[in-house]
Formats: structure tokens, C-alpha cells, sequence
């Protein structure tokens, strides 16, 4: 996907206030592949793209029509470059925590705190 700024309109800072809160809803699985999908003899990590649909993270998931003689109509697939924004956004959420807790930390060491 594209992110040069000369190919957007309206931006400004996001208004949401948490990613934590949707990024800790999500399951991480492990699965095997069905014979006719299968990759390897592996057992494989990951997340699955009907549940971020189901916690509200369906901006992630990207649906692609299969041909018409498919047993599906279409498949998921995670939009991992959006994947990548939420857990960058996490973060940058976690980071802030952690400078506020070395403040405090900080205050208790030398005894400001009350």
C-alpha cells in the first residue's frame, strides 16, 4: 500500500485513543494447514483473520474473491502492513507507560511521593 502523504487528504493525529485494548483481544493460534493447503509438516503460529473480523479489527483483514469453481467464495488474508501500524501505535501506547512509571519510580526513590 501506498503512504506517501501527496497521495492523502484530511490527515491529522488519530483520535483513538487505544490499540492495547483491541491488540489484547487477539488470540494467537496454533494450527496445522488442511492437506490440500498444506505447507509444510509444521505446526504453525498465528492469529486468525475471522477473529480480528469478530474483535473489530476487520480493517485488517482483506478478503479475496476466489474463482468461481473454488469450494470458497473468498478467503481471508491479514493485512500485515496494517498490522504493523496497530502494533507500532501499541508501542509507542506502551512506551508512554513506561516513561510514567520510571517518573514515579523516580518520585518513590526519592521519597516525593506521598
Amino acid at each position: 500500500w501506498a503512504s506517501d502523504e501527496r497521495l492523502k487528504t484530511n490527515i491529522k493525529q488519530t483520535d483513538k485513543a487505544s490499540v492495547l485494548d483491541d491488540i489484547e483481544k487477539i488470540n494467537f493460534i496454533q494450527f496445522d494447514w488442511k492437506k490440500e493447503h498444506k505447507k509444510n509438516n509444521h505446526v504453525c503460529l498465528g492469529v486468525s483473520a475471522n477473529q480480528l473480523e469478530t474483535i473489530g479489527m476487520s480493517d485488517c483483514v482483506i478478503r479475496v474473491e476466489q474463482p468461481s469453481n473454488s469450494e470458497y467464495d473468498f478467503i481471508r488474508n491479514i493485512d500485515t502492513s496494517k498490522m504493523t501500524t496497530y502494533a507500532l501505535k501499541a508501542i509507542q501506547e506502551l512506551y508512554d507507560i513506561v516513561k510514567e512509571q520510571k517518573k514515579q519510580i523516580e518520585k518513590l526513590q526519592k521519597g516525593t511521593v506521598k
